[in-house]
């Protein structure tokens, strides 16, 4: 504790040698020669982010919903789960066009995840099942995306999300139909639109296409 004690006074003699106070950005160095990089009141999220400050560090400091719509890993972050130390991205533009739930087939996956992450349990269940191929969880379990590839097929309710969260993103707008990885019945599959509600929002598995965006989860 006495060293734990000596160490922070030392870092603060240091920092007040420099000139800075607590708030300013500081770096500190771990022992193997690695520069970490600490928040910086004075510039935004983005800027923390991308300097590689520690994520939990940023949040600390910040209300959830300044985050959202932020580029971090490879999409814009569109939820956090503050509970749980888990964030969710979404790729920045769709990643297919007139894609098909799935192939011709009757069999059900039993992909009925509905919560804002359960899209990466649906998309393996669905992927197993059907093995690889040009539809719509198969794409997003493929993709290679701005260097990460554990991208999957979103569930309704992050659809809404994102719809909800990112306002002004450049994803989800319009009147477009888009794919979730949620299985309705043998038959139909549900999607997600801005115009609904409508009757039912769950549609042919093998005959409708709709577009695709995908999603990736990180913990913090």
């Amino acid at each position: 504790m006495f060293k734990m004690k000596l160490k922070i006074s030392l870092v603060t003699l240091i920092l007040i040698g420099l000139g800075c106070s607590k708030e300013d950005s500081v770096t500190s160095n771990n022992g193997l020669g690695f520069v970490q990089n600490h928040y910086n009141p004075n510039v935004s999220i983005q800027e923390n982010l991308d300097s590689n400050v520690i994520f939990l560090e940023v949040l600390a400091a910040n209300p959830i919903d300044s985050f959202y719509g932020i580029y971090y890993q490879g999409g814009l972050i569109f939820h956090i789960d503050s509970v749980n130390t888990l964030g969710y991205i979404v790729s920045e533009n769709i990643v297919g066009s007139q894609m098909r739930w799935k192939l011709d087939t009757l069999t059900i996956t039993g992909a009925n995840d509905t919560t804002i992450g359960g899209g990466k349990y649906n998309t393996d269940l669905i992927v197993n099942t059907f093995g690889s191929g040009n539809y719509a969880a198969s794409v997003c379990n493929g993709l290679m995306l701005n260097g990460y590839p554990d991208w999957y097929l979103p569930t309704y309710n992050a659809l809404s999300a994102i719809h909800s969260n990112l306002v002004n993103g450049p994803v989800l707008t319009g009147a477009d139909y888009y794919w979730s990885s949620e299985e309705c019945d043998a038959v139909q599959a549900k999607c997600w639109s801005p115009n609904f509600p409508w009757p039912s929002e769950c549609l042919n598995k093998s005959l409708a296409q709709y577009r695709l965006v995908a999603t990736r989860t990180f913990d913090f």
